[in-house]
């Protein structure tokens, strides 16, 4: 910091300049940090929903008897904290070649949804008697 004439010290114009745009630099780098982790927390916060529904849908199903789970519907859209997820569903064999599993089946709950950077989808796999009598 150089004195003028009057023997007051002052910034130069270099130097007040270099220190803006230092500032400029890392105050967009704090933004795009903000940004990113938002983006991180809404992603976190729509797979949770869509783990839930799944729970909830595999919840359902597990109490019921198998017979009366076979004639539901298969597809399925619920909204969630403004997200519209699709909820499919579908029952398959286990593949095993015991005939301690036989009575089972997998039960494969598929949800999706589009959030603002992508189409996205999480699977919940359970199994379901056949003889549950609920």
């Amino acid at each position: 910091m150089p004195k003028d004439e009057t023997g007051i010290a002052a910034f130069t114009l270099a130097e007040v300049l270099i220190s803006v745009v230092l500032m400029l630099l890392s105050l967009s780098l704090l933004l795009s940090a903000f940004v990113s982790s938002k983006r991180s927390v809404a992603l976190s916060q729509a797979r949770l929903s869509a783990l839930q529904i799944a729970c909830d849908e595999a919840e359902r199903l597990r109490t019921n008897a198998y017979t009366s789970i076979s004639n539901w519907p298969t597809y399925a859209t619920v909204t969630n904290t403004f997200i519209a997820y699709q909820m499919s569903r579908t029952v398959t064999n286990c593949s095993t070649k015991t005939n301690i599993l036989d009575a089972y089946r997998n039960i494969t709950i598929a949800i999706r949804w589009t959030d603002p950077a992508s189409k996205r989808s999480q699977t919940l796999t359970n199994y379901v008697t056949l003889f549950n009598t609920n």
